[in-house]
């Protein structure tokens, strides 16, 4: 249990939260930047409430 709480567990720890903050906010620019695409106001009120 231990080598839970060392200084490079933890650091990788830290690496991961971040690049799951990243990719989470590339995939809400990718999904906004798809329904900005869709032809008409109703389908992209649609795209965003599914």
């Amino acid at each position: 249990m231990a080598y839970l709480f060392t200084s490079e567990s933890i650091i990788s720890f830290f690496v991961l939260i971040l690049l799951e903050v990243v990719v989470g906010i590339d995939n809400v620019i990718f999904v906004s930047i798809i329904m900005n695409r869709l032809p008409d106001e109703k389908q992209q009120k649609n795209a965003r409430l599914f």
